[in-house]
């Protein structure tokens, strides 16, 4: 077994705006639904709220939800790390 874990967490922001990229883009496409019986992930969803800092707000109990997918995101679906692993072609020397 392996530890998958990142040496640091990303930053909130990029966290939600890939999760908030995959439930729906700039272009309309929907590339991430949550399933009807999720319930508690949907109202986390819904309600959270963000402080004046524009950070998500740790007090009303929603983030907790939305954190668990956001890491899940971050990790199975970020852009920075799709091609990792994988030739480019391009050599730097």
């Amino acid at each position: 077994m392996s530890n998958q874990s990142p040496k640091a967490n990303p930053p909130i922001r990029d966290r939600v705006a890939a999760v908030q990229a995959l439930l729906e883009n700039g272009k309309g496409e929907i590339r991430m639904q949550v399933d009807g019986r999720c319930k508690k992930l949907i109202e986390c969803l819904e309600l959270q709220s963000y402080n004046e800092k524009g950070e998500p707000d740790k007090d009303a109990g929603y983030d907790h939800m939305n954190d668990a997918v956001g890491y899940l995101v971050w990790r199975e679906f970020n852009p920075l790390h799709a091609g990792a692993g994988r030739g480019t072609g391009i050599r730097i020397y």
